[in-house]
Formats: C-alpha cells, structure tokens, sequence
C-alpha cells in the first residue's frame, strides 16, 4: 500500500503540471512576481554600493562600458580572473539602455530573483490554486539572504536562478524518461542552463549540480536515466555556450583560464575567495547560518507532524535533500558575494518549508501561525543586524567623486590611489579614465591580506607592459629604512614589474608634465608619506582625502632629489 502511495505522489507533480489551468496560474504569478520586483527595487538607487565586493562588480561593469571591451571583464586595464562574464554581459545590457547609475547595476539580479521565484513555484511546487503561490512568495520575501541577494549588484542570483532552473529541469526530465516519455525542451532546457551557469558564476559551478543529479540517480539505481540524459545533442550544445569564450580567454592572456579555475578551486578551502580577507572564515559561515536559520526553524516546526512527513517521500524531495548535503561544503564555488555562500543553501530549505507550511484541511492552524510568527521575528532579526553590519561598508567613493568632481578635468587629470584601490571610483567620476595604483606590492603578508592588491597582483602578470605604467611602487620612509632596497626584494622575481623604481610614486609626481595630478589616500598618508604636504590638500571625508598637484608644478621634495650629494 505504501509503495502505491510513493508511486502515485510521484505521478502527481507531472500530472499537475498538466492539468494546471494555465492563464490562472500565470495570472497569480504575474501579480506576485510585479510585487515581488517592486520590493526589490524600491529605493535601490537611493544608497551607495555595500561593501567591496558590489563596488567591484560595479566597477567592473563600468570599466567595460566604458572602455568598449565588451568580451572580457576588467578591473582598470587588468583581465579579471572571476571567469563569470555572464553578468557582465547582461548588466552591460542594461547600463547602454538606461545608463550608469546604482539601480540600474541593481536590476539584473532583482529580475532574476523574480525569475527564480516564478520558475521556482511553477515547477516545484505547481498549485490550482492561489494559496500555495502566495505562501511561497511570502516565504521567499522573508529570507533575509535572498532579499539581500536581489538588491546586491552581483553575479549571485542570476547564478542561482540558472542553478535551480538546471536541477529542476534534470529533475522533470529524469522523471519523464522513469515513465517512459523522452522530454527533449527538459534535456536541453538542463545542460543549457548548467553550461549558462558556469560562465555566471565560474567555470567549476557546473559540477556541484552535475554531481547532485548524479547522486540522486545513482541512489536509486536509475543508471539508465543517467545514459540516457547524456545525450549527445544537448552536450554539444552546452559545450558551444560554455567552451568559446574560455578560448578566447586564453588566446588573449595564455594560461589565464587556468588561474581561472585555480582561484575557484582555492575558494572550498577559504582562500582566494572574494570576501574571505574582509569578513574572515568564521563570519562567512556565521553568515551561511543565517541565512538559512528561518526556515531550518519552520522545518523543525512543522515537521514534528508525522502526517507532513509524507511530503518527503517522494523523489523531489529526494533531490532537494541532496541538493543540500552536496551544496553545504560546495557552496563556495557558487559565491561572488557575501550573499552567495547562503543563497545557495537557501532554496533547498525554501521548497522542504512550502511544502509543509500548507494549511491543514478545515480549521485553524495555530501551530502555523506560530511558525510564521517565529519565521518573522527570526528574518527581522538577521535583517536588522545586517542592515548595521553592511551600513558601515559603504563605498566612500560616491562622497569622494562628488568634492574631486567639481575639480576634475577628464581629458587632462590623472588620478593616483594611494594604499588603496576604489573599485568604483571611475562609475561616480563618469569617466572611463585608468588610475594608478601605488603600494608597496613586495610587501608579500600585506598583499595576501588585501584583497584588492592581491587581486591586481594576479591580474597584473597576464598585461606586464600595463602594470609597469599603472602599478606604482610606493613604501613610506621609515618602513622602507627597516625594511631595505626594495630593488634587492625585486631581483629575480617574475613580477619584478610592479614598480622598477624604488619609489615610482615620487618619480611619477616629479614627472607630472602637462597634466594636473590627483593622489588619493586615507586619512593618514598625510603622516606616512611626507611627500603629500608638498600637495594642494583637499579634505574628502573622514575615510579618504585627496591632494593635488598642478600642471607643471613639482613638490619640494623633487628639488632635494635632484640635488647632488
């Protein structure tokens, strides 16, 4: 009898998806996906960039539109080695139609949440009805990682909706191939989307949905599906999406595509990943907890119920089970932001809590009442601390392109920053302008703390001739009397361009010729570079100032210089 019972609640996702009356079903989702886009885009250009890694998605969007290169991701002049150009591509979409501002960055993924929630609902969880859409909506709006996700100018949810419209769509097929029936739009629909993933998100974010699929078949012994869904004309279609860019990659920067894969695979282990440095291991995991903690709590509610229980027993919920045990230590190759290391973890949890947050048949649901409740104050809870965690990272190039601004010329200026790289700079200066960067770049522990510097660092190698103009060597006095000849630390080193000079900093202020020289530092480069009190200053904010340095005019220390012993 309860073999009866698993086959018949196998057939019936298929056979609900069939009889849905479909201008219904698409007439509720229609409404719940124009509110779901308006939450997400209220106020969206109202606030600056958070944090560095949405300044640097931004910046890097700019860079491209800017420049014209359209093919391959820059920061400044230098290739990023992300190998997620998706994005990128679509965001550049939007900048050209509308323009360079914050909200604009911001739409894709606020499009895509919408997009995921709808597939979401229609494929998973098909209803006749318009409870089911609705719990489902409001539970989506209640966790605090997708809200996040959806508001953030990064590649994160666009990868998660291509991940779950891969796992979704290997799910149907599978199903249709177990009954007999070959579906070829759900076959192509799978590798489509997985090839589409990994040019989102990386080029490893293929595998952790291959390997999910993989695992749900192989445990319950349907090999054959497996044969079967590997079919050749959807692997070659795949495979024309995914391998050409990659090789124009390599063509362009040989051996990039492998610092490609290197940099993602180091991400499972904690390094090289993009906010490991800022936030540190332990608050990416604590940020994984809460992201998924609403809904691990509406689970452990609701399933108590024996008779919920039975939602779990049939093969969907079996992928969706895996999808989780294989994405809790995989869940690095899907994250380009804070948000992504629990998005991906969150869907899982989000159809196991839909499921059983469905009311009971005839009278009230208090103990459903409850768990909402307990859902709300949870996701209230994790979203205010957020809110103040994330409102002290705000970019301070939004504050220091409006005083620079007023001052700037975009044909003659040059700007140098100073210990510090701001990704977005040139998005609030509205100039597609490159910058120098100088730093002591030999310093070896402060360029793996620093992400910025690590990753121009790592690009850098790939255009040698650019990186010996725009890096510049900068090391303040007193630390470059302890620590020696910078030239000796060079020699013999394969990144021995970054700074020939021992203090190209000084060399490109003594040179500044025709041009008007902005140098852009924090609040105490005054005190660690003297050479800056030689400079017009100018007082930015409490994070960032700048000084400048006239057409023609050289600081007093290159008079010194020049002097002979």
């Amino acid at each position: 009898m309860n073999a009866d019972r698993t086959s018949s609640t196998c057939r019936s996702a298929t056979e609900r998806l069939r009889s849905m009356p479909t201008h219904i079903s698409w007439a509720i989702w229609s409404c719940l996906a124009a509110m779901v886009l308006l939450f997400l885009m209220a106020g969206a250009g109202s606030y600056p960039f958070l944090t560095t890694d949405e300044t640097r998605h931004a910046g890097i969007v700019h860079d491209m539109w800017a420049a014209r290169h359209y093919l391959m991701p820059r920061v400044g002049a230098f290739p990023v080695l992300d190998g997620a150009p998706l994005h990128y591509w679509v965001s550049l979409g939007f900048i050209e139609v509308l323009g360079p501002h914050e909200w604009v960055l911001r739409l894709p993924s606020a499009l895509a949440a919408v997009a995921l929630l709808v597939f979401f609902g229609k494929v998973f969880l098909p209803s006749r009805t318009w409870r089911l859409p609705l719990m489902l909506t409001c539970l989506f709006l209640l966790q605090p990682a997708l809200m996040m996700a959806g508001r953030f100018a990064s590649p994160d949810m666009l990868g998660l909706l291509l991940l779950t419209v891969s796992l979704g769509s290997f799910g149907y097929a599978a199903h249709y191939l177990e009954h007999g029936e070959w579906s070829t739009s759900w076959t192509f629909t799978a590798w489509v989307s997985t090839a589409l993933l990994g040019l989102a998100v990386g080029p490893l974010a293929v595998l952790p949905p291959l390997l999910t699929v993989g695992l749900w078949l192989a445990f319950r012994k349907r090999f054959d599906v497996i044969t079967a869904l590997c079919w050749w004309p959807a692997l070659l279609v795949a495979a024309t999406l995914f391998v050409p860019w990659f090789w124009f990659a390599e063509q362009s920067y040989p051996g990039i595509v492998n610092a490609m894969l290197h940099k993602q695979a180091l991400t499972l282990v904690g390094d090289g990943c993009h906010e490991w440095f800022e936030l540190g291991v332990g608050s990416c995991w604590l940020l994984v907890a809460a992201g998924s903690l609403p809904l691990l709590a509406c689970c452990i509610c609701r399933y108590r119920d024996t008779s919920r229980r039975a939602a779990l027993r049939t093969p969907m919920a079996g992928l969706m089970g895996l999808w989780l045990l294989v994405f809790v230590p995989l869940h690095p190759l899907m994250a380009l932001s804070p948000a992504g290391h629990a998005i991906a973890l969150v869907m899982p949890l989000l159809y196991f809590s839909a499921l059983v947050m469905v009311p009971s048949e005839g009278g009230t649901d208090r103990a459903g009442a409850c768990t909402w409740l307990v859902i709300g104050l949870l996701a209230a809870a994790i979203g205010a601390a957020g809110i103040h965690v994330f409102s002290k990272h705000l970019s301070a190039a939004a504050l220091l392109a409006q005083t620079v601004r007023p001052h700037y010329n975009p044909f003659t200026d040059k700007v140098i920053m100073l210990d510090r790289f701001d990704y977005d700079f040139n998005f609030h200066m509205k100039t597609p302008k490159l910058v120098y960067v100088a730093t002591d770049w030999a310093n070896e522990e402060e360029s793996t703390s620093s992400r910025w510097k690590r990753e121009l660092r790592e690009s850098a190698r790939f255009v040698p001739e650019v990186a010996e103009t725009l890096l510049l060597t900068a090391v303040p006095p007193e630390q470059a009397a302890r620590q020696g000849s910078l030239l000796a630390r060079h020699d013999g080193r394969a990144d021995s361009y970054l700074g020939r000079s021992e203090n190209s900093l000084l060399d490109r202020l003594c040179t500044g010729g025709a041009v008007n020289l902005w140098v852009i530092g924090s609040k105490d480069a005054g005190a660690q570079y003297p050479v800056l009190s030689d400079l017009i200053p100018v007082v930015v904010s409490g994070q960032a100032h700048a000084w400048y340095l006239g057409v023609g005019a050289q600081p007093y220390r290159c008079a010194q210089r020049a002097q002979p012993p």
